[in-house]
């Protein structure tokens, strides 16, 4: 087959599959496969069904919708899912052999993942409600007196957090936990009523009790700023009651799991040793709410997936541990250099075992009701996404479930990574060159240094298109874990709590120095690009060093100041600081990079989304308006009506205009 060279409009032929959930006997798995509708610049996402004995993969719901979210019930006849086929999400079942779904909820508000009780006979799930509580779908109160109708868009804000990037303003809105039955001929009854928000539920094995996770969402003072948006883990009867706290508000606790016997739930958390930099861990308490603990305290590993990426956005499924048939173990991912895979805990004495290697990302995974199969979805250098399926008996044996990009990536050209790693402050960083194919060139290219978000995730090894696209048009991309990021353990994380572009400066610069080196890339045509703290980097970076002709800050931070008040989450910078801007001024200014504007030379292109309300589009005007102030060269691309996702679940055609963007910027300063 001919191949072509990787171009920015190829990304509507991917097929993503966000997740994969294995049948309670482990002969079936039901995958969620999202496609592009580039016609409708928007997406479809269907359910997808395949016999673990290798049979292909066919539909079982279709559409013009989203359908996504499976769960199978405890008998493997049926599947719940969410689905827009009416409007907002809401919660279907389907037989698992196909046919007619059926709507299970008809309200009002933003519904959540459905979780089966044991037997069979209800559902619980998590939905945002505001002050009138729980509403029917349909259902719109019509407003008599045209002040109440005029006047009904106008919001009161009483509250810290008010806002939520990708959801919009929440104001006096909790998530609470409800219950439906299966029948689904009545409404739904609330199980949570105190105004707290309450995620993950989980349903203990008896299904006389629910787990979850809780919070006051609702902040009036910070009296201790490393406490901020505290979770604990909570119970409460299934038939409604006072809801108990377990643990003791050290820090998040969330995605909570009971064991076997009902007695332990395992969940993931931290204590907060250092702020936002603290690393996940496996936990345990007993439903008594006696001894909660770290399990993994001697494991200097993050758990959890913390890769990042651009074709499946970060965070869309929630995992919570899974236990073992005998309670001895509980499986979760493990982020090592790169890489995440699916490990075994020993409860008892936190030895943790890897269960899978290879250079590659497990980013989701689901476990039969005898634990003796696990379904995978994985990533790689070569492999956008797919599925395996896990042996656990007396072996481990993979076998590969899906190929459903298989006829795209036989046609188009891609590049595989080269590691190196390099010293940098006397600490050891890895890094990655992604150098053109070399049907385009392999001889003095030039470079792009990308920097990533959080910081407190990873790159690693799995499919990037946004670097392959700049590969595939004759520029090397150069990409490091510098200090700050996730995966080589909690003292490399939290070297930089407090004090961005300092050590991650030292790491980042040492990347590009390290990759020149090693030949083939031109040191005197040198791009950066990043977003988010990336872009805070690329921004912090320009005023700091005139090394790279051409740069790109995407969803940038430049005040820090501005962003305490301005950003969703901005007043978490306490935890860093631990003093609000006002009274520590010259602290907050000297981490920001518009107290360097004056010396930016480099030609730079600010990329924002409108409704971002994460780093909000002022921090973007204000670093822009600066530059254009002292006549430097320097452009703002806005789109409307995306949020700080843009990248990764952005409208289609705006992502493709953004990476079409992206390459004439740096083909024009870098390809000369």
């Amino acid at each position: 087959m001919f191949q072509h060279h990787l171009k920015a409009v190829d990304l509507f032929d991917f097929r993503l599959i966000p997740e994969a959930q294995i049948s309670p006997d482990g002969n079936r798995v039901c995958f969620v496969q999202k496609i592009f509708i580039p016609e409708q610049n928007k997406y479809r996402s269907h359910l997808w069904m395949l016999a673990t004995s290798g049979k292909r993969p066919y539909p079982i719901t279709e559409g013009d919708q989203l359908d996504f979210a499976p769960a199978w019930s405890p008998d493997g006849s049926q599947i719940a899912f969410l689905s827009t086929r009416s409007g907002l999400p809401q919660i279907w079942v389907i037989p698992a052999t196909g046919g007619k779904a059926r709507k299970l909820t008809q309200v009002k508000g933003i519904v959540d993942r459905p979780v089966w009780s044991p037997d069979g006979h209800r559902i619980a799930f998590t939905i945002l409600l505001g002050e009138k509580g729980l509403e029917p779908e349909e259902e719109e109160n019509i407003v008599s007196s045209p002040r109440m109708h005029f006047t009904k868009d106008v919001r009161w804000v009483t509250t810290l957090p008010f806002k939520l990037n990708g959801v919009g303003f929440i104001g006096d809105k909790f998530r609470r936990i409800a219950i439906t039955s299966i029948e689904g001929k009545t409404m739904p009854y609330i199980l949570t009523q105190d105004n707290m928000d309450f995620t993950d539920p989980t349903w203990s094995p008896n299904g006389n009790y629910l787990a979850f996770s809780m919070r006051n969402p609702f902040i009036t003072k910070i009296t201790d700023p490393t406490r901020i948006l505290v979770e604990d883990i909570g119970i409460i009867s299934s038939e409604g009651g006072v809801v108990r706290k377990l643990t003791q508000s050290l820090g998040p606790a969330f995605h909570p799991a009971f064991s076997p016997d009902g007695k332990h739930i395992a969940y993931i958390g931290h204590a907060q040793q250092c702020g936002r930099y603290t690393q996940p861990s496996i936990w345990v308490v007993n439903t008594e709410g006696v001894n909660p603990h770290d399990v993994t305290a001697h494991f200097d590993r993050p758990f959890g997936d913390m890769s990042i990426g651009d074709l499946i956005g970060q965070d869309e499924i929630p995992i919570a541990p899974v236990w073992s048939r005998d309670g001895r173990f509980v499986f979760y991912l493990v982020s090592d250099s790169g890489m995440a895979h699916l490990a075994r805990i020993n409860m008892k004495n936190g030895q943790v075992e890897a269960l899978t290697q290879g250079k590659r990302v497990i980013y989701s995974f689901s476990m039969s009701q005898d634990r003796s199969r696990a379904a995978l979805c994985y990533s790689d250098p070569a492999t956008p996404n797919d599925v395996i399926l896990l042996e656990l008996n007396n072996f481990t044996r993979e076998v590969r479930l899906t190929d459903v990009n298989k006829e795209l990536m036989s046609s188009v050209m891609i590049a595989i990574p080269e590691y190196y790693n390099f010293r940098s402050d006397n600490v050891t960083v890895d890094g990655w060159i992604l150098r053109p194919p070399e049907t385009v060139s392999t001889v003095n290219t030039p470079g792009v240094l990308e920097i990533h978000g959080g910081p407190t995730v990873m790159y690693g090894y799995l499919f990037f298109f946004e670097f392959q696209l700049l590969a595939a048009n004759g520029i090397s991309v150069v990409y490091s874990n510098p200090r700050g990021s996730m995966g080589y353990g909690q003292e490399f994380t939290a070297a930089i709590r407090g004090d961005w572009g300092n050590k991650d400066f030292l790491d980042v610069m040492n990347a590009i120095k390290a990759a020149v080196k090693r030949g083939d890339i031109d040191p005197a045509r040198l791009g950066v690009a990043g977003g988010s703290y990336g872009g805070f980097m690329v921004n912090w970076i320009l005023g700091h060093t005139d090394l790279f002709k051409s740069a790109i800050s995407m969803r940038s931070i430049t005040n820090k100041y501005s962003y305490f008040g301005t950003s969703d989450f901005g007043f978490t910078e306490l935890e860093d600081f631990g003093e609000p801007p006002w009274r520590i001024p010259d602290v907050y200014l000297k981490h920001s990079p518009i107290s360097f504007v004056d010396r930016v030379k480099t030609p730079l292109l600010m990329i924002q989304s409108e409704n971002d309300l994460r780093t909000p589009m002022s921090e973007a005007e204000q670093f822009y308006t600066a530059l254009k102030v002292l006549g430097q060269n320097v452009v703002l691309l806005r789109y409307p009506n995306e949020n700080h996702e843009l990248s990764r679940s952005g409208k289609p055609w705006h992502r493709v205009h953004r990476l079409e963007t992206i390459v004439k910027w740096f083909s024009k300063h870098l390809l000369k």
